[in-house]
């Protein structure tokens, strides 16, 4: 068992491709982050957002509940440290002719809504957070329109629209709690968070490259490994406990990396922890799944695999933009919940928001996914194995 382990572990360790992806690589995307970006930390990225629209488009149930009620009463809640907070306006919101509107665009680079044919459009130079809360907004609003007409239809039409209107937007909630200026709102942090599950996420190499002992029909190693009548449990045991003790020294070096040099802080490092070693233990059992499940799975295409699982997953996570962060969260949350760079980023993210339910949301998916794939990888291994 010793000396297969320790023969499993320079195996490992003399793959220089393998080393790159899992190690040097986030190092490198890290180190190029933090030279170009770091001068923005702790900036408050949140301030009053302008917004014109069209009056001459708009309808005065349009004016007096989008405008009046949603938009001019949306606030976020800065977090002034302490336990404090301060109400800050999300939108000042002017009503300006078309003409005004498309010169305050081309000179001001000011969005602005207007509505033709019934339908509400957003003008606006980038895709950002504010615009995609503006769209949020706008979108609610529609809904709230067709529930309206439902309500009116269920009331015989004793509602007016207004009145429908009205009784549906009595609960609508137009507060959204951002913290911001500090560590809980830090998209710098957000960014080596998604780097840190990156990392963890190319661990899965290490744990393809040792089940290609099991592939006997594929590696002619393999196949002398097979008929050397070397006890399969003893090589499954040494094969895992090698590709997870190089995963946790990769990680330990990163971390190290991360914290002393470029100012990475957890706001639980004991939770944290338990966040990294289930990461590293669900991506060998993923890097397994590949390697015995899909027993011809080429090399080429694992990777492509495990690349696509931590850079677009880093994406969705808010690595480059943090609005998709956002985006992804409101309207698909059940892409959060299978996006494994996403569970491990956001563990970390909801620590540093205190969110302790919603940490153990993603560590219970996490979990979810690496039982499944555990669970196909044994079934296959046994079927082989008889």
């Amino acid at each position: 068992m010793k000396n297969l382990f320790i023969l499993n572990l320079k195996k490992l360790l003399k793959n220089k491709v393998l080393i790159f992806w899992a190690l040097f690589f986030p190092i490198i995307l890290s180190t190029i982050f933090h030279f170009v970006f770091e001068d923005i930390r702790n900036l408050d990225f949140f301030n009053t957002f302008d917004v014109n629209y069209v009056e001459s488009t708009f309808e005065q149930h349009d004016i007096d509940f989008l405008v009046n009620e949603m938009l001019a009463n949306a606030t976020y809640e800065k977090n002034l440290g302490d336990n404090k907070t301060e109400a800050i306006p999300f939108f000042s919101v002017k009503a300006v002719t078309l003409e005004q509107a498309k010169d305050d665009f081309i000179n001001k680079n000011i969005p602005y809504i207007y509505k033709e044919n019934g339908k509400f459009t957003i003008r606006s130079s980038k895709l950002d957070l504010y615009t995609t809360i503006l769209e949020s907004f706008v979108n609610d609003y529609n809904n709230a329109i067709d529930v309206s007409m439902l309500l009116m239809k269920e009331s015989n039409y004793t509602l007016t629209f207004p009145q429908a209107l009205e009784k549906y937007l009595e609960g609508y909630n137009n507060k959204y709690l951002k913290a911001s200026g500090n560590k809980d709102l830090d998209y710098i942090s957000n960014y080596f968070y998604t780097v840190i599950a990156m990392a963890i996420i190319y661990g899965t190499f290490l744990a393809f490259e040792q089940s290609k002992i099991y592939r006997h029909n594929v590696f002619a190693y393999a196949k002398r490994v097979k008929v050397s009548g070397v006890n399969r449990s003893k090589l499954l045991a040494s094969s895992i406990l090698s590709s997870l003790t190089v995963q946790f020294a990769i990680i330990i070096i990163y971390l190290a990396v991360a914290i002393v040099f470029f100012g990475v802080k957890f706001a639980n490092p004991g939770l944290a922890l338990l966040t990294i070693a289930l990461g590293i233990i669900s991506m060998n059992i993923m890097g397994f799944f590949y390697g015995i499940f899909f027993n011809n799975m080429s090399d080429n295409v694992a990777s492509a695999l495990i690349i696509l699982i931590g850079t677009l997953g880093g994406f969705l996570s808010g690595m480059m933009i943090g609005a998709v962060k956002f985006f992804v969260n409101v309207f698909a949350k059940p892409l959060a919940y299978i996006n494994l760079n996403g569970l491990i980023s956001d563990s970390f993210l909801q620590l540093d928001f205190g969110n302790i339910t919603q940490y153990w949301y993603n560590m219970l998916a996490l979990a979810v996914i690496s039982l499944i794939l555990l669970g196909l990888t044994f079934y296959k291994y046994v079927k082989k194995e008889k």
